[in-house]
């Protein structure tokens, strides 16, 4: 199967949506360059770890090269919705993750899924003629940021996060991977656990 590359060296728009209600939603990233438009699908827990990793590895780039990175931001910048009509290029299967020195940003790079044995040489690679489609997106610190930020507001949704494992707290309740999978009342650990911060 002969690869498609669609690299965004200089993206105008990189956001998350979600279509549908909790918990059946389906989430898109969404980038822009140009005239050039692509969306892509994505599943909730890669959501989490993007806009987590993305956080954590400015923090680090910030005080490994000693740079000014912008701090994680409270107010969003872009409210606006999914473009519309909505075409998801692939669901995405693989994520890479990495800095670029030279581009002074993150690189994210999604990658079509596939079934079988996935090989690594396709990663961050302009080299392979056949593999899985590929989405690249550089994303300098402001807009990482900023993309980090409305990825967690779009995946927690406005439910409340959990205090011990940081998931969101569904309408039906949590099952608290910290708690051993029980099921448990945790407004009574949350009381516990404020009245242990004051």
């Amino acid at each position: 199967m002969s690869r498609h590359l669609f690299v965004f060296d200089h993206p105008s728009r990189c956001i998350v949506g979600a279509i549908g209600e909790y918990p059946d939603q389906s989430y898109y990233l969404q980038v822009t360059q140009d005239e050039q438009l692509i969306s892509v699908e994505l599943d909730a827990l890669q959501l989490r770890l993007i806009a987590k990793r993305i956080d954590q590895l400015l923090d680090d780039i910030g005080d490994y090269y000693n740079l000014r990175i912008p701090h994680r931001s409270r107010r969003l910048e872009d409210l606006s919705p999914l473009d519309m009509p909505l075409d998801s290029e692939f669901l995405v299967g693989t994520i890479g993750l990495a800095w670029g020195e030279e581009e002074s940003a993150i690189i994210l790079e999604l990658l079509a899924f596939t079934a079988g044995d996935f090989d690594e040489s396709f990663m961050m690679s302009d080299d392979a003629e056949y593999g899985p489609d590929t989405v690249r997106i550089l994303l300098h610190p402001q807009l990482a940021r900023q993309f980090a930020h409305r990825t967690t507001v779009v995946y927690t949704a406005g439910r409340p996060l959990c205090p011990l494992c940081g998931e969101p707290i569904g309408p039906e309740g949590h099952i608290c991977a910290r708690l051993n999978g029980y099921r448990r009342d945790l407004s009574d650990v949350i009381d516990r656990l404020t009245d242990y911060q004051r």
